[in-house]
Formats: C-alpha cells, sequence, structure tokens
C-alpha cells in the first residue's frame, strides 16, 4: 500500500485486522528456517558480527523481542509492542522520502535454541498487501567455541506489482538500505548497553 501522508494508528490497525486471515503471498513459506532460499527470488543475506560473551546475546535477544532492529529513522514496526509468536502480524510502514509504504508480514516460525551455536529468531513472509512476495529470517547467533554473537539477515522476495518491477532497481535499493540500517541499529543497541 502506497500513501501520500502517513496513516493513523487506526488506519494501521485496521490494515494489520484485514490481513490477519489472508494467505500468504508466495508457496516456500518456512524455507528460510534452514537458510534456504528458493530459485527465481531475488536473494539477500547479510552478517554482522555485534559482539561477544553471554551479555552480548542476551542484549541482542532482548532487542529484538523489542523490534530493535526495526528501529531506523525511516521504518516503523506495528503494533509497537507485537510478541514474536508465530502467526503474528505485524505492518511494516517506510517512508521513502516523497510517499510511504505500508507492508503486511505474518511471522512464520521462531528459533530459540541453546547449545554450542545459540540462536534466537523469526522468519516473517509477506501477505497479500506487502509489495513484495517472499520471506525474511532475522536471526542471532552466538557461537561459544569462537565466542562471536552476530545478527544475520537472510530472504528472498520478488516485487508483487507491475509497479514493482518497473521500480525493480528501487526496491533493491530500498531493501540494501534496510538491512544495512537495522545493522547499524543492532550494533547502536549493543554498544549502548554494554
Amino acid at each position: 500500500m502506497l500513501l501520500l501522508k502517513k496513516p493513523s494508528e487506526e488506519v494501521i490497525g485496521q490494515f494489520i485486522n484485514g490481513q490477519r486471515s489472508l494467505p500468504f503471498s508466495y508457496a516456500e513459506v518456512g524455507i528460510t528456517k534452514d537458510g534456504i532460499c528458493p530459485r527465481g527470488y531475488g536473494k539477500d543475506q547479510v552478517r554482522e558480527e555485534l559482539g561477544s560473551g553471554a551479555n552480548t546475546f542476551k542484549i541482542a535477544v532482548a532487542a529484538f523481542e523489542k523490534w530493535k532492529q526495526f528501529s531506523v529513522n525511516w521504518v516503523e514496526i506495528y503494533p509497537r509492542n507485537a510478541l514474536i509468536i508465530p502467526d503474528s502480524v505485524v505492518a511494516v510502514l517506510a517512508w521513502h522520502g516523497c510517499f510511504w509504504s505500508l507492508n503486511a508480514c505474518r511471522i512464520v516460525y521462531v528459533i530459540n535454541e541453546q547449545g554450542p551455536i545459540s540462536r534466537f529468531g523469526f522468519g516473517y513472509g509477506t501477505l497479500p498487501d506487502h509489495a513484495e512476495t517472499g520471506e525474511e529470517r532475522f536471526l542471532l547467533e552466538w557461537d561459544r567455541r569462537q565466542d562471536i554473537v552476530s545478527y544475520d539477515i537472510l530472504a528472498f522476495s520478488n516485487p508483487n506489482t507491475l509497479l514493482g518491477w518497473l521500480a525493480y532497481p528501487l526496491v533493491r535499493f530500498i531493501q540494501n538500505r534496510f538491512r544495512r540500517d537495522s545493522e547499524r541499529s543492532m550494533k547502536r543497541t549493543i554498544s549502548s548497553c554494554n
């Protein structure tokens, strides 16, 4: 959904409610959980080291639970206190300089594993009223052997509309900008708490 002015929280709530019962807009639901992206889509993966140690991992997980990876100056998540649980529906509101976009996603799965490599994260998939069709995984990993905490984003997508295909270079720029800004947000959160 493209908008010329920022929608109110009431409009965003109605948008989310209208998406709750709709199916995913792609067939390969849940495939990113295993680090796989299907053929025929644009694929993105970025990985950034956040630091080391149990405290860094704990801070990063707490930040994820508050959607801090979306704390960039041009993106907002709604509802702001959305639970990271399967089937939770969220809207991503983004400002693009001269228009707003509002996109609906549903959490497909949650990862919460302890072991030599502890992992926390989730994947969400696009719903019909999203500019893209595909899935994105946000993952934190603490490799205890090397004592490295990393933030990993894995996504596959294609435009969901003719306009999206026509503006594909702009779409790719926006996606890459979000991933870069998301990593910076997580690094800021970690450094401010250590």
